[in-house]
């Protein structure tokens, strides 16, 4: 019985980790995308003539 309740436990804290492991590394490559645009925006601000879009 304690070995079967060990394996239920052991398969939630696996899929639970996973899951954590799967929202941070997706956090994690949004928010390299939102610092690369903003780079990207600084650059383009920087290279561009004033007056052109604003």
């Amino acid at each position: 019985m304690t070995a079967i309740y060990n394996i239920g436990l052991l398969t939630i804290a696996l899929l639970v980790a996973y899951v954590i492991i799967w929202a941070v590394k997706k956090a994690w490559n949004d928010y390299k995308q939102e610092i690369g645009n903003r780079e990207r925006v600084r650059s383009n601000r920087q290279s561009m003539r004033p007056g052109k879009y604003y």
